[in-house]
């Protein structure tokens, strides 16, 4: 029902699924997908939490609760939820990006250059990745920059 665009119906039946099965894998799964496409959090919230209480390295859970956290501007918790994204799945672009994203908007510039750093390892073509390391390291040139010297009279 879901891939047949009915993600109402899908979600009515997964629910039911996890009345009778409560530890279904699949069923939060599939819950956290479809209250991602339809932007609803607190549902990809809910259904994450009780996926990563049962699989604690599930990316789905993992990728949901980072979704969350970043649309309630939980740029914190979003680095946490994709630091354990990319330990779990050293190679997960979007972990990177998006924990790179979190640190930059919580102006961690050092972290953020470091993941952007990762992101680009993983995914060289990807030109937002460029562009925020860019904004990035600029911001660190500006930050570091010495002080202009005194003179003395």
């Amino acid at each position: 029902m879901q891939s047949l665009g009915h993600p109402d119906e899908a979600s009515q039946i997964y629910q039911r699924i996890l009345k009778r099965n409560p530890e279904s894998e699949e069923s939060l799964s599939n819950l956290i997908l479809i209250g991602m496409s339809k932007q609803n959090f607190e549902m990809v919230r809910e259904h994450s939490e009780r996926l990563l209480e049962l699989h604690p390295e599930s990316t789905v859970a993992l990728e949901g609760l980072a979704s969350w956290a970043s649309s309630a501007g939980e740029h914190g918790l979003t680095a946490k939820f994709c630091t354990l994204l990319v330990s779990a799945v050293p190679g997960h672009f979007e972990g990177w990006f998006n924990l790179a994203l979190a640190h930059q908007k919580s102006e961690r510039w050092e972290q953020a250059a470091e993941a952007y750093d990762e992101a680009i390892k993983l995914r060289p073509q990807s030109c937002e990745a460029y562009t925020n390391l860019g904004i990035v390291r600029e911001q660190l040139a500006t930050n570091q920059a010495p002080a202009p010297p005194t003179t003395a009279l």
